[in-house]
């Protein structure tokens, strides 16, 4: 009677060991603190470069202001201005270039996340919990099935998959959005500014006109009138 219990032990405990077999390995919490971490890290050093350009084309802006305005008092007002204008697009490039850099880059940081979230997702159906040796049960109780998801339980994880992508490109939409906005006001700004300087520039050339004139009349007068006769009294 003693043998057959042992017997029956010794293949349930082997069955068990065969059975453990270790789960995929998932991403720890610390991994995924540690990845958010550096996500953000790289986002702030994104934006505080993004602002130190931004800081440098308003600077540029600002050195270009008395450069036009002394075009506006030359002959060749527009000659001069399509030269100034063409050394600030030179000194703009680098800025544009870093700025496509920062955006690509960034570019590529989503797309590596939404693919490892993608490919995190397909995982976690084929993941099955590793079986924990367990002190023998009786024979009566079978072990409980590991859970399954169903095909809710996918369709539920894709439209929040599709929820978050179409909420990243709805934030995208609105920073292009943003910077057109800012863009537009530079250009209004700008287009201002000049206007303002042109009518500066023709007031100024007026009053220097009026002033010539003046003059001009001044020396006519004075050359036009009649010369003292000798020996009036």
């Amino acid at each position: 009677m003693f043998l057959p219990h042992l017997l029956a032990a010794v293949v349930a405990v082997s069955a068990t060991a065969a059975l453990a077999q270790p789960a995929p390995a998932a991403p720890l919490p610390e991994e995924d603190a540690a990845r958010a971490a550096a996500l953000q890290h790289r986002k702030e050093q994104r934006d505080a470069e993004r602002h130190d350009i931004e800081q440098q084309r308003r600077a540029l802006a600002e050195r270009q202001k008395p450069l036009e305005a002394a075009c506006y008092q030359k002959f060749a007002v527009e000659d001069c201005l399509s030269k100034l204008r063409s050394q600030a697009r030179e000194q703009e490039k680098p800025l544009r270039e870093r700025e496509l850099r920062l955006n690509d880059a960034e570019r590529r940081e989503k797309t590596e996340e939404r693919l490892r979230s993608i490919d995190q997702k397909m995982k976690e159906p084929r993941q099955q919990p590793a079986i924990q040796a367990t002190p023998r049960q009786p024979l009566t109780q079978p072990a409980k099935p590991a859970p399954k998801r169903t095909p809710e339980d996918v369709a539920h994880d894709r439209a929040t998959m599709d929820a978050q992508a179409q909420q990243r490109a709805q934030t995208q939409s609105q920073r292009a959005q943003s910077q057109q906005r800012q863009q537009a006001e530079h250009v209004q700004a700008e287009a201002e500014r000049r206007s303002k300087a042109q009518e500066a520039a023709k007031q100024t050339r007026e009053e220097a006109a009026k002033a010539k004139a003046r003059r001009d009349k001044a020396v006519a007068d004075r050359k036009g009138a009649p010369l003292p006769v000798p020996g009036a009294p």
